[in-house]
């Protein structure tokens, strides 16, 4: 018998999009799903949506489930879904987003054959909503083959990483294996599942790679990713995501050969945070201390330092600004001279 692959979704006014996420799931290659949807307090009909696909998937022998609960945030969302999902693959999808026919198909394909994979990491495109136009999304670039994969790491820095979250799927007994008990994740809003979903088991099992595209991510203008907040507000979500990230690994077995490597990766993400959040508003009121952490962890480079010396002298960020401009309307020739 077919393994079932176990797909949750949580949903908030995606009510434009919602359907062509239901059809890709339905036109699927592979048959053998549980869809779990929470619908998150959505204010529009996406919760009728939901509900008029139910007789189209059972027909189709897909077991569909969704729940309703009051608008909780996509983290506790997920966590609803979490109580009730049984696959023995587990993919957790945006309900604006849709697969390819073959996605699932694909990546139980890989899993099947590679038992020791507790992880596997696809590729995906992206489409602008707007004009239709699809374009290559940033997709991690696999370790070579003598290379130690260091994607729990990457995770936390953000960097070679991908967060369309349809590009993993995950083995359901070794995910529930490295995730804490009860299984569940921090469910404060504005921070997301991904990184809560991901840590625990790309520290413990392996992790597989295919060179396929089995994600469709939509660029959306009004979604989270592309929202404007003020640099008080980014403060208190930097400062959120910390904590979350240490008690993630506090609730981890971490080797006592890595664990000054995993603090000190945290506090190398938060500092960079820090600094960029200054760049954006412009502000220095935490400069002193972010220079001093980049310097602790030897991560004061000639990036940081540019950055610092254009928060320090706004004429730098000027002549930056203008070489760059210069530039562009020039693309071949040597503008470095005039700086």
């Amino acid at each position: 018998m077919k393994k079932l692959v176990s797909i949750i979704s949580p949903c908030y006014n995606v009510a434009p999009y919602i359907k062509d996420f239901l059809d890709s799931l339905y036109n699927q290659t592979y048959k053998n799903l549980e869809i779990i949807l929470v619908n998150d307090g959505s204010t529009d009909n996406t919760l009728d949506i939901i509900e008029a696909y139910s007789k189209k998937m059972l027909t189709a022998n897909i077991q569909y489930r969704f729940f309703n609960q009051r608008n909780m945030g996509q983290a506790a969302a997920v966590n609803t879904a979490l109580q009730y999902f049984t696959g023995d693959y587990l993919t957790w999808l945006d309900p604006d987003d849709k697969l390819p026919l073959d996605a699932i198909e694909k990546k139980v394909s890989y899993l099947e054959t590679h038992k020791e994979i507790g992880t596997l990491v696809s590729k995906s495109m992206s489409i602008d909503e707007v004009t239709s136009k699809t374009f290559s999304s940033i997709n991690r670039i696999p370790p070579k083959h003598n290379e130690k994969d260091e994607l729990f790491f990457d995770l936390i820095l953000g960097k070679n990483s991908t967060w369309n979250c349809g590009c993993y799927m995950v083995r359901a007994s070794m995910f529930r294996d490295a995730m804490p008990k009860p299984l569940e994740i921090y469910a404060p809003r504005g921070i997301g599942q991904n990184m809560q979903m991901l840590l625990p088991i790309v520290y413990k099992y392996p992790i597989g790679y295919i060179d396929d595209i089995t994600y469709i991510y939509r660029i959306r203008r009004d979604s989270h990713s592309h929202m404007t907040r003020t640099y008080e507000e980014d403060e208190k979500r930097i400062s959120l995501s910390k904590t979350i990230l240490y008690e993630i690994v506090s609730k981890m077995d971490i080797k006592k050969e890595d664990i000054t490597k995993v603090y000190n990766t945290i506090e190398n993400r938060i500092v960079h945070k820090q600094l960029y959040n200054m760049l954006r508003n412009n502000r220095k009121d935490k400069l002193s201390s972010v220079i001093k952490g980049l310097k602790q962890l030897k991560a004061y480079n000639s990036i940081e330092k540019k950055i610092v010396w254009s928060l320090k002298y706004p004429i730098v960020k000027s002549l930056i600004t203008l070489k760059s401009k210069l530039h562009n309307a020039n693309p071949n020739k040597n503008v470095s001279a005039f700086f």
